[in-house]
């Protein structure tokens, strides 16, 4: 596996990020991912490397890449309807009472409103409470 996945990368780094370049490395490490039923991260990089070669800010990309590269497997996952959920498996070391996983809609009075309702579930008296 070690080489497969050296050669790939070491592939990607010369490839003046262009993923494409590289399909033969690649296919050998899809081969190794199904024969060991481990996850290589392969598409996420490909989406990442495609998308910052865009130019955008690729906060998608980037959380995927990092939910696949965490040793213990991912914590994180994006639903259907683009909200993120904790895994089953993590969710017993997570305080819901004062996490919140939807994004305030993109108004100053949202984002007030969020804010405070964030300090609020953590003890403190809303935004007026919160001291910078």
């Amino acid at each position: 596996m070690a080489d497969a996945k050296i050669q790939w990368e070491q592939c990607l780094a010369s490839s003046g990020r262009n993923p494409s370049k590289c399909k033969k490395f690649e296919a050998e490490l899809k081969k190794l991912e199904v024969s060991r039923g481990e996850n290589y991260c392969i598409q996420q990089t490909i989406d990442l490397m495609q998308c910052t070669n865009k130019g955008k800010t690729c906060g998608d990309e980037f959380f995927s890449m990092r939910e696949c590269n965490r040793s213990g497997g991912a914590l994180f996952s994006k639903t259907a309807e683009g909200n993120y959920v904790a895994e089953k498996s993590f969710r017993n070391r997570i305080n819901f009472d004062a996490s919140t996983f939807a994004p305030p809609a993109s108004t100053l009075e949202a984002m007030r409103d969020a804010g405070d309702c964030l300090a609020r579930k953590l003890n403190i008296d809303g935004v007026s409470g919160i001291r910078i």
